[in-house]
């Protein structure tokens, strides 16, 4: 199972998106999203809702980013100051997250990836100790764009976190 969520609080990012995977013919399970509160939180419960245990191949979140930090549900107003409002999942909050994010764990399969989609995520320190600590928590391969992103095809450089132990079983 491939899953998509999307973040249409910016109509213009999430438009874009949904469009370029029809156009592409990508079947996924699409979670659509919009400017929320504690949309990490939401976002898990979505995506634990729909995928079965294991069953997770590639988890893509498609928003706006910047370096160590991957909006989920914010839009451009999920960029700054939102750390404690979790909109998003960042280097600043990733420990106030773990519990939350450590959930999804048991719904990736073996080999499974998570695709940050979001501009600038992976770039610098910060970026590195993102995809890092996400791949610690998943047990997962992270990846993530190092500039601006742009359509459904990855802008290169991208870089990836691979896990120490694999994923965990059921």
């Amino acid at each position: 199972m491939d899953i998509d969520v999307i973040d249409m609080e910016d109509p213009a990012v999430g438009n874009d998106c949904a469009t370029g995977l029809d156009r592409r013919g990508v079947r996924s399970t699409r979670i659509v999203m919009y400017g929320m509160c504690n949309g990490v939180g939401q976002m898990v419960q979505d995506i634990l809702a729909v995928a079965p245990c294991g069953g997770l191949n590639v988890l893509r979140i498609w928003s706006h980013g910047r370096p160590g930090g991957q909006t989920v549900s914010g839009g451009l107003a999920g960029e700054e100051g939102r750390v404690m409002h979790w909109t998003g999942i960042s280097v600043a909050n990733i420990g106030q997250l773990q519990d939350t994010l450590a959930r999804l764990r048991r719904a990736f399969a073996p080999g499974a990836r998570v695709e940050l989609r979001g501009c600038s995520v992976a770039e610098g320190n910060q970026g590195e100790q993102l995809l890092t600590r996400l791949s610690q928590i998943w047990g997962v391969t992270v990846q993530g764009g190092t500039v601006s992103q742009t359509g459904i095809d990855w802008v290169p450089p991208v870089h990836q976190a691979d896990p120490p132990n694999g994923a965990m079983s059921c």
